[in-house]
């Protein structure tokens, strides 16, 4: 007599009733689908946990951000800069010294027009409406102090994976849910 497994048996039962074979292989590919789904929200809620929703000063950067954020700054200049800055709270008189180039800018020059960027990084890759809650929040910050903006969730985590993979997909996630 043959040794068959239980295992085997199972599959020689479920070959009797296809339906259930359709329906547990669905269900199978559901459950996967389901898992990774969780862990993604799991590691948004972790990052959440770890920066608390802060979206970085200019002082605060890491040096691959950094140094991103002053290659492209060279890019970011002219109407669209002082869209940014006039959206920050700098009137446009305030704006005239910081057309300069940002690495010959001071610090509060540079700090001012990272927030101008992060604005129009949050304007072009999210929505008008996340824009303005960041500018908000920053109009209340002192322009002379190097602060993080806090509280606002999967907007930091788009700023700080600027030009990486994953930030067209996190935009999309973030126009998806209001601010």
């Amino acid at each position: 007599m043959e040794q068959r497994s239980a295992f085997d048996r199972a599959w020689d039962v479920l070959e009797i009733h296809p339906g259930v074979v359709w329906t547990a292989r669905l269900s199978a590919i559901a459950a996967g689908l389901l898992t990774a789904a969780l862990l993604c929200v799991m590691a948004l809620f972790v990052d959440l946990l770890i920066t608390q929703g802060r979206v970085p000063s200019f002082a605060e950067l890491s040096g691959p951000n950094r140094q991103r954020f002053l290659t492209v700054a060279t890019e970011f200049n002219g109407e669209r800069r002082n869209q940014g800055l006039a959206a920050i709270g700098i009137s446009p008189e305030g704006a005239k010294p910081l057309e300069a180039p940002v690495d010959q800018l001071p610090a509060i020059g540079r700090e001012l027009v990272w927030r101008a960027h992060v604005w129009d990084i949050l304007d072009t890759r999210v929505n008008p409406e996340a824009a303005e809650t960041y500018a908000a929040a920053v109009k209340e910050l002192d322009p002379a102090v190097a602060q993080s903006v806090s509280g606002l969730g999967l907007l930091s985590l788009i700023v700080r994976t600027d030009g990486q993979f994953v930030q067209p997909v996190l935009g999309w996630f973030a126009r998806w849910n209001g601010w």
